[in-house]
């Protein structure tokens, strides 16, 4: 028979999924949440996605943080894989995506709306609202038209779509172009997990210090941020399945130390009440 800890520690399939579970020291990529999460901290490495993407050099990233969120009061929060500012002030929200269904054309309405809403203070006039960019880099061509990249502005029909530019800007990135030229090269390093044979050595010594160097058995300092991470969102898992059983507090606590809080958050999420 199973101790009580064995049967709470042994998560369902679908409970693994949501686990960071691949091998930081050899298989992350740039494509990675966990991983471009604190790569893209570095103002230099958003800043090199930016020109890239907008075909530029001389952007210059002022400040950047990564899952930004934006609160609306009783509406849906909204949370920014990164979210960065200019020093001309125009805004930029990059969103890396593995999955088609992230990044569908109403999250990038959503995100672009939020930002909007958000640029602007009480009392500010419509025309400094700065010019946005939403940024999707997906893993695999959603557009489906083989481009590298998709710009996506409002255009007034009747004239022959003319831009409306509102200043705008919507772009879609195809993680499946790959070839020898600019975006194709950042696509090969946003899926490459050897920093050594990466095109863009910014890019490639964030991952290098990430990993911890060239060899396997040195792990950079912040994979023990990723570590814990993990270990946090399994005792979450492990912490809502003896929620669900009706155990108390006091005994999930003792195998998961999630505190008291959290676990009165998760109850909430579970429609159930917590035994005390």
């Amino acid at each position: 028979m199973k101790t009580l800890k064995e049967k709470y520690t042994s998560l369902s399939d679908n409970e693994l999924k949501s686990i960071v579970s691949y091998d930081i020291s050899e298989n992350g990529t740039l494509m990675d949440d966990e991983i471009m999460k604190l790569v893209f901290q570095d103002k230099e490495c958003t800043q090199v996605v930016i020109n890239t993407v907008l075909e530029r050099s001389d952007l210059k990233v002022v400040a950047v943080d990564t899952e930004h969120k934006l609160l609306n009061h009783n509406h849906r929060n909204v949370r920014l894989d990164i979210y960065a500012k200019d020093s001309a002030g125009s805004l930029y929200n990059i969103e890396i995506q593995k999955d088609n269904r992230g990044a569908i054309p109403e999250r990038a309405r959503l995100n672009s709306s939020n930002m909007d809403t958000h640029a602007l203070l009480k009392g500010d006039k419509a025309k400094d609202i700065p010019t946005t960019y939403v940024i999707f880099i997906t893993q695999h061509d959603v557009m489906g038209g083989g481009f590298p990249l998709y710009n996506i502005d409002r255009t007034i029909k009747q004239m022959n779509n003319a831009l409306f530019n509102d200043r705008s800007h919507i772009i879609y990135v195809n993680g499946e172009y790959k070839e020898n030229d600019t975006i194709g090269r950042l696509m090969q390093d946003f899926q490459n997990s050897v920093p050594n044979t990466m095109h863009n050595r910014v890019l490639a010594d964030s991952l290098r210090n990430l990993k911890g160097g060239n060899s396997k058995m040195s792990l950079g300092p912040a994979v023990k941020v990723l570590q814990e991470r993990a270990e946090a969102r399994a005792n979450l898992a492990t912490a809502a399945k003896m929620i669900k059983d009706g155990l108390p507090v006091s005994m999930i606590q003792k195998y998961t130390q999630v505190t008291t809080e959290k676990l009165q958050e998760l109850a909430q999420t579970l429609n159930t009440k917590l035994v005390m």
